[in-house]
Order: structure tokens, then sequence, then C-alpha cells
């Protein structure tokens, strides 16, 4: 059963100008499967995460999407598989030829994939701390 609103600070609209991110994000690199339904027919390719946060995630991709477009993000967290719905909030080519980076916005999950998410950014985020 999908749960939409489970993001609330994803809601909220940054001040022109200021960081458009409204939680932190930790680096990492996930495999991922994104999901797309257009006009044209539905299509699904594999990306690599680089960040992520409770609220969205930045991926390397070999194909472009368009703002707006809402995907199916698919990845395996903590042992689980998760697929999340997200909005494409940014999309633009990297420096090496033939790949785009695409930042999304989670905005419709389970509670039991968004609880995973919650957790595997803890983890991550733990990892990254420095050691006392």
């Amino acid at each position: 059963m999908a749960v939409t609103g489970l993001f609330p600070a994803a809601t909220q609209r940054p001040q022109p100008g200021r960081e458009r991110r409204n939680a932190p994000r930790v680096k990492t690199i996930i495999p991922v499967t994104i999901q797309v339904t257009t006009p044209g027919g539905e299509r699904a390719f594999q990306g690599r995460g680089l960040d992520v946060s409770v609220t969205g995630m930045s991926i390397c991709a070999p194909q472009p999407l368009d703002v707006g477009d809402v995907v199916w993000i698919s990845m395996a967290v903590l042992r689980h598989d998760v697929t999340l719905g997200a909005k494409v909030m940014r999309c633009q080519p990297t420096k090496k030829l033939g790949r785009w980076s695409i930042g999304v916005m989670f905005e419709q999950s389970t509670a039991v994939d968004q609880l995973l998410i919650r957790e595997f950014f803890e983890q991550e985020y733990r990892r990254r701390l420095p050691s006392v």
C-alpha cells in the first residue's frame, strides 16, 4: 500500500537563492533502477545513487529525465528491496560524456520503505562520523 505525505519536509518550498535541500545528505554509492512512464511509454534503466537523505537523492544515470517527471526508484537497502515514488527536481549533464546528474525528491512510499530509507541514512551518516 502506497502512502503519500510521509516526507513533509520535502513539500516545503525554499526561498529563492537558498539551498533547496531540506535535509542533510550523505555520500554513498548504491545501484538503483529508475522507472518512468511518459506519453511515449514506460522505460526503466540502471543508475547509481551518489548521495541520499530521508527526502531525496542524487543519481548518476545514462539517460536524462525531464524536470517534473514522476519516477519510481528501486534499490536494495539494508538487505531489503525498497521502491520510492519521486519527482525529478533537476537533471543536467555530467562532465563524463553520456551521463546525467538527476536530483529527485521522494514523494511516495510505503511506511516500511520510508523507515528503511531513514535507517539507511542514519547508518551511512554514523559510518562517516570521525571516530573519537
